[in-house]
């Protein structure tokens, strides 16, 4: 029986062989708990919020991680990884869904779900600190951005433009995770379309098939990956900003 610690290994093999970053090497307990501390004392207030939040964004993270790991190593059982486009006529069979496909588009929805989560930890670190942060309200990050646009506590701060640049990655985050998340299955992968040739059959009709395409899932696993290696630019962006805004210059 495989072990964790085997299946562990098979992903750093193949974070190693595609020169993925492991970002959870710049979140290590110490950092965070020390962070936690000196804004606590900066802005005196209970340092718990703040050490939960910076766990749970260690933790997402490294579960975007996970799910990357294991989407790559399904792809090596996949079917047609490069995508392919058959046409079927009568007699022709369908393209199949074989069960490696079907492991890596589950955990290839599972990372954009991850990666949302973490676009959601960012949020609520800078709710925290910056006093948006209430029970009755939940900023999204493009929400909470405009607010900062208009709060007059930011105003000359030369990180801020940095911040509001990261939309466009939330905007792209959140439209395909919520694409997903109300579709059909997200197994059904597999695109059909009836067409008609100029060819007659015999009763001078024109000749109807199926075509049937199977995505390319090299390209989808680069695009999600290009997302998640774009969160330390985030965690950066983010991170700067609040420091500039509490006068911090050790981080």
């Amino acid at each position: 029986m495989i072990t964790i610690d085997e299946i562990q290994k098979n992903i750093r093999e193949v974070f190693e062989k595609y020169n993925i970053k492991v970002l959870t090497f710049r979140l290590d307990p110490n950092s965070r708990n020390k962070y936690a501390e000196d804004i606590s004392k900066k802005l005196d207030v209970d340092d718990d919020p703040l050490i939960e939040n910076l766990n749970d964004l260690f933790y997402t993270v490294g579960s975007a991680q996970l799910e990357i790991g294991l989407m790559l190593i399904s792809k090596f059982s996949a079917q047609n990884p490069e995508g392919i486009t058959k046409k079927l006529f009568d007699n022709d069979s369908p393209l199949q869904f074989k069960l490696g496909n079907m492991h890596f588009w589950h955990h290839y929805y599972l990372t954009w779900e991850c990666i949302y989560r973490v676009w959601e930890r960012l949020t609520d670190f800078i709710c925290i600190i910056t006093d948006y942060k209430t029970e009755d309200k939940k900023y999204y990050f493009n929400v909470l951005l405009n607010e900062i646009k208009k709060d007059k506590r930011f105003s000359t701060l030369k990180t801020k433009r940095n911040l509001v640049g990261l939309s466009k990655h939330w905007n792209k985050v959140a439209k395909l995770r919520n694409g997903f998340s109300h579709s059909r299955s997200p197994l059904s992968t597999s695109n059909i379309s009836v067409k008609k040739t100029s060819i007659l059959n015999s009763k001078g009709l024109p000749l109807v098939y199926v075509e049937q395409t199977m995505p390319n899932l090299i390209e989808k696993g680069k695009e999600v990956i290009q997302e998640y290696e774009y969160l330390e630019k985030a965690i950066d962006a983010v991170i700067i900003f609040i420091n500039e805004y509490l006068g911090f210059t050790q981080y």
